[in-house]
Order: C-alpha cells, then sequence, then structure tokens
C-alpha cells in the first residue's frame, strides 16, 4: 500500500486517531488499502461510537434511535448506498435535502422500520455527524463524507458487495468511467474486494472493445499492432510488446500532431506495467533495438533534433541490421545520404520521408495513423482504462493463470461482442 494513502487519511486530527487506534491494535498496517479503510471505519464506528453514546442527549438519541439500533453492518450498507449513489453523479459536496432522501430511502428498507413520514433524518445526520462524523456538515448546509478516500471505498463496497452477493450486473456500471481520475480508487478498490475477479474482467474487456469497435481506423491500428508484435522475436509478455509498438507510433502522432498535446508516455507506461523486464535489457531483443533506434531517428529528423544522437541512432540500427541478418534493411540505410544540418527543409523533409519509407518497407513501422482528434482521445481513454485494468489485476483474488490469460487480450482487436 503506498504512503500517500496513509499521508491522505491523516491529514486530519480525527483520521489521525484512527491510524493510530488501527496500528496499536493490529502492530502493522495491512498491506490492502480497503482492509485499511475497513479497520479505520471499524474503529470509528465502533470504538468512538461506544464513547460518544454516553454523551449524547436523551432527545437526540430518541429522535434518531433508528440510526443507533442499526447494526455495524447495516450501518456500512447505509453508507455504502449514498456513497454509490452520490460518488456515481460526481457529488462530493451533497446538498442536505438530498442527503436527507438518502438516508431515508435506506432506513425504510429496515426490518420494523417505521413508515417514511415518521423517519426524523435531520436527526439522523446530526447523530452521524456527532458521534463519528463520518457524514460532516460543510459550508451552506451541504454534506460530505469526512474524507474522499471513504466516500470511493463506501461507493466501492457497495459495488463489490452486490457483485459478492450474486449481482454481477453491477460491474459494467463504474467502467464507462476508467479513462476519469476521480474513478481510479473507487475501481481498484473494487478490484480488491471482489471475491473473485472472472465477471469482472470480462466486462472490463468488453468495455474495452467496445471504445474502438466501431472505429474501422482503431482497429487497423490494434490490428497492426497484432500483426507487428507476432512478426518480432521479443522476449516479453506478447501484450507488453504490443504496447511498446503503440508506444512508438503514438510518439510518431504526438509529433505530427503537437496542438492535441497527447500523453503518448502514457503507452509506455502500460507496457512497463505489463513486463517489468521490456526496457532492462533492450538490445538483447534485436528486433525491439532495431525498430526502437529507427524510430528514434525518425522523430529527430521531424522535430528537427540535428545533433549527434541522431547519426547514433542511425548507426546502432545499421549495426542491429546487420546483427539480424537484414542485409536488403542495412543496405538500404547505407545508401541513405544525410543533409547537413544547414540543409533547407525541404532536404530534410525528403530524408524523413525516405527513411520514413525504408521503416514501412522492410520493418512495418512509422506508418502515419492520421486519426482525428476525437479518434485520438477514445484511444487515450482505451489506453488510460487498459492501465488501470492491469493496476487492477495487481490487487484482484487471481490466480496467475487467470492473470495471463487476461493481459494475453489487451491491446488486440475487438472480439465479437457475446450475444
Amino acid at each position: 500500500m503506498g504512503d500517500e494513502h496513509l499521508r491522505d487519511l491523516g491529514r486530519t486530527p480525527l483520521l489521525l486517531g484512527l491510524l493510530c487506534l488501527t496500528y496499536e491494535k493490529q502492530g502493522a498496517f495491512p498491506q490492502k488499502r480497503a482492509d485499511l479503510y475497513q479497520q479505520a471505519l471499524d474503529a470509528l464506528l465502533i470504538q468512538w461510537d461506544e464513547f460518544d453514546k454516553n454523551i449524547i442527549e436523551r432527545d437526540a438519541m430518541r429522535r434518531a434511535e433508528i440510526y443507533h439500533q442499526l447494526s455495524l453492518g447495516r450501518k456500512y450498507q447505509m453508507f455504502a448506498q449514498i456513497a454509490y449513489e452520490t460518488f456515481g453523479q460526481g457529488e462530493i459536496l451533497i446538498p442536505q435535502e438530498r442527503l436527507e432522501r438518502l438516508v431515508t430511502d435506506y432506513l425504510v428498507t429496515v426490518p420494523d422500520a417505521p413508515e417514511r413520514i415518521d423517519i426524523d433524518a435531520s436527526a439522523v445526520l446530526q447523530a452521524i455527524e456527532a458521534q463519528h462524523g463520518i457524514l460532516v456538515r460543510q459550508a451552506h448546509g451541504d454534506y460530505s463524507f469526512v474524507n474522499l478516500s471513504f466516500h470511493e471505498y463506501f461507493a466501492a463496497r457497495y459495488i463489490a458487495d452486490r457483485a459478492n452477493g450474486g449481482d454481477a450486473s453491477i460491474l459494467p456500471c463504474s467502467l464507462p468511467h476508467a479513462h476519469e481520475d476521480r474513478w481510479r480508487e473507487a475501481i481498484l478498490l473494487t478490484a480488491s474486494m471482489l471475491d473473485e475477479t472472472d465477471e469482472f474482467s470480462k466486462y472490463y474487456l468488453t468495455f474495452l472493445d467496445a471504445l474502438v469497435r466501431d472505429d474501422p481506423d482503431q482497429i487497423a491500428f490494434l490490428t497492426w499492432l497484432q500483426r507487428k508484435a507476432r512478426a518480432v522475436n521479443a522476449p516479453y509478455k506478447p501484450a507488453a510488446t504490443r504496447g511498446y509498438y503503440a508506444y512508438h507510433a503514438y510518439d510518431l502522432y504526438h509529433v505530427l500532431n503537437r496542438p492535441l498535446d497527447l500523453d503518448h508516455l502514457l503507452v509506455f507506461t502500460l507496457a512497463l506495467t505489463l513486463d517489468r523486464d521490456l526496457v532492462r535489457d533492450l538490445d538483447r531483443a534485436r528486433d525491439l533495438a532495431l525498430d526502437r533506434d529507427l524510430a528514434r531517428a525518425h522523430a529527430r529528423v521531424l522535430n528537427r533534433d540535428l545533433n549527434c544522437n541522431l547519426v547514433r541512432d542511425l548507426d546502432l540500427a545499421r549495426v542491429h541490421a546487420k546483427k539480424l541478418g537484414l542485409a536488403a534493411l542495412a543496405t538500404a540505410l547505407d545508401a541513405l545520404s544525410l543533409p547537413p544540418n544547414e540543409a533547407p527543409a525541404a532536404a530534410w523533409d525528403k530524408f524523413a520521408h525516405d527513411l520514413q519509407a525504408i521503416m514501412i518497407q522492410h520493418r512495418d513501422i512509422g506508418h502515419n495513423w492520421d486519426f482525428t482528434e476525437e479518434q485520438a482521445e477514445t484511444l487515450e481513454h482505451y489506453f488510460v482504462a487498459a492501465c488501470l485494468l492491469v493496476e487492477c489485476l495487481n490487487v484482484a483474488n487471481i490466480s496467475a493463470a487467470d492473470r495471463a490469460a487476461i493481459e494475453d487480450r489487451l491491446l488486440l482487436p475487438p472480439q465479437e461482442p457475446p450475444e
């Protein structure tokens, strides 16, 4: 578990106290963030609850009696339902009237609950705030969870509890947001709390396929990744190799379309997440090293980065081509005439065109993927969501074989949709 999550929870005296109680009781912090949140909330709802009941006014206790009588499990259930309903709508600040309605919506489902009209939701909110402060009043009468992490945790818990209870249909609800920063932690927490991840993974892969299914250009791009990764000799996971070539293709797109300012390094992060060995000794995978040097040289020419690195990249590409026995490629590279630095732009444009033609003919790389801005944005969403899926697998309850099968489906053309 990252230290940043501990720092986030410890920003206020209340939550810092909870962390201390958790550490004192367990002797260590749990490895899973979801377990840390649950232990902190248990301390908040049990230990502090018992202490505060002795100082709450009798009248306040009576008006919020239905809440005080809830079991710990039902309190978790209520907070989870509220979190899911509000987080999904982007409501970090919740108007009091809406929150009271959500509280009532849950309480009327409790066995032997009074009629809706007899539930004093305002008193319940006051009791929650006074006893343990999971929900706290903010400016202008709005409420929020005491910490955004708890809002994310309870929203994730609602999804995971429903799925673990047999209702897997709730799992796709959060996936359209998989590229959004605000949903990242909630989706990771959901994955970590699922008893098994088969349905989650199936829905996730179907969602990724759906992002690009109706776009021939994007399908062609993924088909090229599949073809190119199959054609090279690389000791890495196939999906990581596809990610590596996606990075170089995206890097070229980034060079040619700077106004869009897309995060081409994101794709490289995905490749590394899939296989950390990818860059530790890339030269032993000569196919990838050759294509790397060609792609670098091409990008330098397009960027007019005409220093000694350009000559070095071209020389390395020739070396790798000869060692791989690619005589025709080596000959084509030897025949390239590098213009002097002070040569006019037209000369460098011709050199870039000639180098690109060699790359496409001999290595099937360097294609101009002329995506529209909308297509490029969709692909970026695809890569962000794919990265998140790999992170979910890191925290999920999943076997090594199942994980490998899921990773093997990444960065491939979409499969036929399930009937």
